[in-house]
């Protein structure tokens, strides 16, 4: 934006001029924002190149978003170079286009954008599950593909020696499958029913230690914070939809008790020199860093 920054500052000045010093001062101006103009284009084909071939994440969408809004800016100055726009005209237009930018991120379900087909990301031509679990709830199209890849996983290893490679695949599921059992536990506690919320925690206590027990449950079916987040002023609609989408998928989601058992059994039986001999092969800190 230092080229634009420039550009202002001289039209700041271009009322003074006449006739043929005007227009060349205009003409040089238009060239300079059309170059940058092109290298935010570059920058644009880049991303999109990212995303053709490894998917979406939340970096390249907003990372576009971002593109887009710069390129609006960039328009509208050219459009004041060469229409001479009064300043407040000018200031005004940049404003609505920033809101409109703001407001279109807001409403497009970001989250949502990465869970079907080709927009799915993918590390090393492997969809990544893993980053997928992490996401909010609005990305639950994807956790049913996530639970049955886990599975396919658990079923080929549980009886197995893991090699390296082995325990590569199988360290990406079951992250997956930790994240996704997470979120459906804090959707089935602040959306489901009383009782079956009640009847889980009920089972969970028998384990806890007892201070704990006194200061959270205080002889309540319920911790304090779960019947905080059941109240209506915490609904949240996306939420809410995520849950329903679990309700009517039980014998998917109905999967999860026994696999997450299966897979935390798996991997308290690894041996030491096998985790330390693998190479996982991407970041653990997501998301991706293309």
């Amino acid at each position: 934006m230092v080229s634009a920054g420039i550009v202002l500052y001289v039209l700041q000045f271009i009322h003074k001029l006449k006739g043929s010093g005007k227009l060349l001062v205009q003409l040089f101006s238009s060239i300079v924002t059309l170059e940058v103009g092109m290298m935010l284009f570059s920058a644009a084909q880049r991303v999109f190149l990212y995303q053709t071939e490894h998917g979406l994440t939340r970096a390249r969408i907003f990372g576009m978003f971002f593109l887009i809004w710069l390129g609006v800016l960039l328009t509208i100055l050219l459009v004041k170079i060469i229409k001479d726009l009064n300043n407040r005209l000018y200031l005004s237009l940049n404003i609505i286009s920033t809101l409109l930018i703001l407001i279109a991120v807001n409403i497009i379900n970001v989250d949502g954008l990465m869970t079907g087909g080709k927009n799915r990301p993918r590390v090393n031509d492997e969809i990544d599950y893993y980053y997928l679990a992490r996401l909010s709830p609005d990305a639950h199209q994807s956790w049913i593909p996530a639970i049955l890849e886990a599975e396919k996983v658990y079923l080929a290893l549980k009886d197995k020696q893991l090699t390296p490679e082995e325990y590569r695949i199988f360290y990406w599921s079951a992250g997956a499958l930790d994240a996704i059992d997470s979120q459906v536990t804090y959707l089935e506690d602040k959306y489901g029913s009383l009782d079956r919320v009640s009847s889980r925690h009920a089972k969970l206590k028998k384990g806890m230690d007892p201070t704990y027990l006194k200061n959270e449950y205080k002889d309540k079916p319920l911790p304090e914070s779960t019947y905080r987040m059941r109240k209506w002023q915490a609904f949240n609609m996306r939420e809410y939809l995520a849950h329903e989408y679990i309700e009517e998928n039980p014998e998917v989601f109905d999967k999860l008790p026994a696999l997450t058992e299966g897979i935390s059994f798996i991997r308290s039986n690894v041996p030491q020199e096998i985790i330390s001999a693998t190479t996982l092969d991407r970041s653990t800190n997501p998301p991706l860093s293309n």
